[in-house]
């Protein structure tokens, strides 16, 4: 959802290329970001699809993501001691909620 959302990866024919950006994924929280999403709304819905039926959060970065039950097994290995494509040691939890 964040990626569709913003203007530099529709410039890019669906490719950012912007290589300081990045997500939770990488141990990062989009900060080259300029979509129409608020950042502090990132939480509201689920970073992957957009769904409102979130069931956890990603903490651990300066921007707080939500995550649908669907998609929440596409962040298990967070906060496991895992690395990004460039061996960045994931520094975010996942949370669920109640």
């Amino acid at each position: 959802m964040t990626c569709a959302t913003c203007p530099s990866f529709h410039e890019g024919n669906m490719h950012c290329g912007i290589a300081e950006c990045g997500g939770p994924g990488i141990g990062r929280d989009f900060p080259s970001y300029t979509g129409p999403i608020p950042r502090e709304s990132f939480s509201d819905r689920c970073l992957v699809c957009g769904s409102g039926k979130i069931s956890c959060l990603i903490t651990g970065l300066p921007t707080r993501f939500a995550l649908c039950t669907t998609h929440k097994s596409v962040y298990n290995h967070v906060g496991g001691g895992g690395g990004g494509a460039d061996g960045i040691k994931i520094p975010v939890t996942t949370i669920a909620l109640p």
